[in-house]
């Protein structure tokens, strides 16, 4: 196996961990092709792009990648319920922050999780987006996460 894929089934692990309460979205290409039920309280991981980040020597090759943490969240109120709205926001930011400290706060966490790879950080997010054009209940952060590794090759 490769590093990456070690990485993503660990990282899929931690995820089940701190977001026991969400389920896994198995569609992560395109969220919105996932059941509702699962949206209501969801999480998935996607593989970015990836680049070679130096000259690959001898049989190593590094990289640089972007893997994206997905959480979605279900807004049950009305449309006018700006406190109901704001609190849905608050939830999937806090779930986001739940992830960030997962992986980047504790030393030993981030080793354990990383242990061949030399670095996972978080980088961005798109902020908080709608799943459906036309439906205005579901929303989603797509959190992005830089992670530099070495493969053999």
């Amino acid at each position: 196996m490769s590093n990456l894929t070690d990485l993503y089934t660990a990282m899929k692990t931690r995820l089940g961990t701190v977001l026991s309460a969400h389920s896994w979205l198995p569609e992560s290409l395109i969220i919105e092709d996932n059941s509702e039920q699962a949206l209501r309280k969801g999480y998935t991981l996607l593989i970015g792009p990836g680049s070679q980040a130096d000259k690959a020597i001898c049989e190593y090759v590094t990289m640089n990648r972007e893997i994206f943490v997905v959480i979605t969240r279900e807004h049950f109120a009305l449309e006018q319920d700006r406190d109901a709205k704001y609190t849905v926001e608050q939830a999937i930011l806090d779930d986001q922050l739940l992830v960030i400290k997962e992986f980047e706060g504790d030393p030993s966490v981030s080793y354990a999780l990383t242990q061949n790879i030399a670095n996972l950080r978080f980088i961005s997010d798109g902020g908080i987006e709608r799943v459906f054009e036309d439906k205005k209940n579901f929303y989603m952060i797509r959190s992005v996460f830089n992670v530099y590794y070495t493969e053999i090759i």
